[in-house]
């Protein structure tokens, strides 16, 4: 190869390795990013997924906490007398008269244990309204599911109640 005698050739030549260069920075600066700008990425994706599972595990710790200040912490077989006295205190706040109390069959449902309990309540209406509004308050951990109210034969304005409550208890190692 003479370039005395071709000097074209030796530019083309010239010509060519630079465009080879050229494309190789090209795709070694712009397809592989430096080594700092990973690592960068790396724990930036590190610290949002650890606020990610905190802000999980803090959202799950507050729904745990909410479920078991309405459920109770006991069995069934303990939970229907201590019941039963709560909901006489609360009768005789509400001059009502508790004349029947009876507790269902204990059935699971996910993490839970529904108890079911009937009780009858005698006195006027307005102080029966009374009793239920209190039953209903989140500090009971009962939830009224039916009520039927009929005229009672005790006297005038008196009405009887049948109240339909549930309790839930959380299973264990929940």
């Amino acid at each position: 190869m003479d370039l005395r005698r071709n000097p074209e050739l030796g530019w083309n030549v010239l010509l060519g390795i630079s465009l080879v260069a050229i494309v190789l920075i090209g795709i070694l600066g712009f397809t592989k990013p430096t080594e700092p700008e990973e690592m960068m990425r790396h724990r930036s994706q590190k610290s949002q997924s650890s606020f990610s599972i905190k802000d999980s595990n803090d959202a799950s710790q507050k729904a745990i906490a909410a479920i078991r200040k309405r459920t109770w912490d006991m069995s069934a077989e303990q939970l229907g007398p201590e019941l039963m006295q709560r909901l006489n205190r609360i009768a005789d706040d509400h001059h009502v008269v508790l004349s029947n109390f009876r507790s269902g069959h204990t059935s699971d449902v996910a993490a839970l244990s529904e108890a079911p309990f009937i009780a009858t309540v005698d006195g006027s209406f307005t102080d029966i309204v009374g009793f239920l509004q209190a039953l209903e308050q989140p500090e009971t951990k009962l939830a009224v599911n039916i009520l039927q109210i009929t005229a009672s034969d005790q006297g005038v304005g008196k009405v009887t109640a049948t109240i339909s409550l549930m309790a839930f208890m959380v299973k264990e190692g929940i």
